[in-house]
């Protein structure tokens, strides 16, 4: 399973931060996951072993990214 993040610029460093924070969790909870970073596009690999798997990470990753956003969002027009 593979999922893409893109991220301006200015944001690519801390997002790449959140995801890796994210990334340890989900290894410490016994999924294999690695993250793939070519300029402003992330990519996340995944091998779950079941369709409830898949939408755990899922679900974990967009969370982190959308709390990530909030903040940032929220930061800007501070």
């Amino acid at each position: 399973m593979e999922l893409a993040f893109y991220v301006s610029r200015s944001l690519k460093r801390d997002f790449a931060l959140a995801l890796r924070e994210e990334i340890r969790v989900l290894r410490r909870e016994g999924l294999r996951c690695r993250l793939v970073a070519a300029g402003g596009l992330f990519r996340v690999k995944a091998a779950a072993n079941s369709n409830n798997e898949k939408r755990y990470v899922r679900l974990r990753l967009g969370q982190a990214a959308g709390t990530f956003l909030a903040r940032h969002a929220l930061e800007i027009r501070a």
